[in-house]
């Protein structure tokens, strides 16, 4: 069993601040780093198992913009990955992933290497 903590504030100037803390325990979690090198496509094998089981996905990077899309399944959109992307509660991962993907594409058109990191937080039984 592993605990994922997640602590958020997001504060506006002049404006409301909201704390947000929330522990999610899990039964397993994978932590992929990737290098998606300049001008290439990588495919990452991200969803092991059932989508179902899982309980939070962040794909964050070194750079963010358009030049880094991702997408879910090869009839899905490309995403711009222009801040880190965060699901937390598997309604949430299931929204994401509705069309029950277990890869996740990233096409880097960049002049510059990026590296990716994504981390999930999964049951290990469904």
């Amino acid at each position: 069993m592993a605990e994922i903590v997640l602590n958020t504030t997001v504060s506006i100037s002049d404006g409301p601040k909201v704390t947000l803390s929330q522990a999610l325990t899990v039964d397993a979690y994978d932590n992929i780093d990737v290098v998606v090198p300049a001008g290439q496509k990588v495919k990452i094998a991200a969803l092991p198992g059932d989508k179902d089981t899982v309980q939070f996905l962040l794909i964050a990077a070194d750079r963010y913009g358009d030049k880094l899309k991702y997408k879910v399944s090869s009839s899905a959109t490309a995403l711009s990955l222009d801040g880190p992307h965060q699901f937390s509660g598997n309604g949430a991962v299931r929204i994401f992933f509705a069309l029950t993907p277990t890869d996740i594409e990233f096409d880097n058109t960049d002049t510059l290497d990026t590296h990716v990191q994504i981390l999930v937080g999964r049951d290990a039984t469904p």
